[in-house]
């Protein structure tokens, strides 16, 4: 080395400033892969955590109609036995209060894992997915829909312990719903809440 070189010293004031910067880091193999898994899954997951804000919404309103007719009832025995109201609508109803109220509980319970990809309510999921079958023709392809999400290679995958993993080292990759899907759930919400005005409405009016 020179007198020059040494009286320089270590750093060199000509050379380029990009020549002190550290080669950047290669990317992690691990990370790279559930990326890559993520990326393959997140449509089908999106489609899921879909599924479970249908289920929280029929089980919201289902508990907004259960309250109704807990006020209903509530109302027919303030009224009094004058109303000629048969024994056994008194019993059926509180019975149908129960069922109801505790279906929508489960149907709530049941979309906020969905929404949250919690294992423990894939199965729960399947049951009420598998009650619209009956309901030709656009109830049973719905319930088929709904059932394949769940059930299908991706659908068991997603509830997964390694996909949890996966799902916990890329929250950065993220679903962009569109615009259209949008639409329709609003639709759908509309569709539903006139439904259950209908059913409350309709028998106050007709009484």
């Amino acid at each position: 080395m020179s007198d020059f070189d040494q009286g320089l010293g270590t750093d060199n004031p000509f050379a380029s400033p990009l020549s002190d910067l550290a080669p950047p880091l290669p990317q992690d193999p691990h990370l790279a892969d559930a990326e890559r898994i993520r990326q393959e899954h997140i449509s089908h997951e999106a489609s899921i955590k879909s599924m479970g804000f249908l289920f929280i919404l029929g089980g919201g309103l289902g508990v907004i109609y259960t309250a109704f007719m807990m006020f209903g009832l509530v109302v027919m025995f303030a009224m009094g036995p004058d109303q000629n109201v048969p024994g056994s609508v008194l019993l059926v109803i509180p019975l149908l209060i129960l069922f109801l109220g505790g279906l929508s509980g489960f149907q709530l319970w049941t979309g906020l894992g969905l929404r949250k990809l919690n294992p423990k309510v894939q199965l729960p999921a399947t049951v009420l997915a598998a009650f619209g079958l009956p309901a030709l023709p656009i109830g049973t392809l719905i319930s088929i829909y709904f059932l394949w999400l769940l059930q299908s290679q991706k659908g068991k995958y997603i509830f997964s312990p390694e996909y949890q993993e996966i799902v916990r080292l890329t929250p950065h990759i993220k679903y962009r719903t569109s615009i259209i899907v949008w639409i329709f759930v609003g639709l759908l919400v509309i569709v539903l809440a006139m439904g259950v005005l209908a059913a409350v409405i309709i028998p106050i009016v007709e009484g």
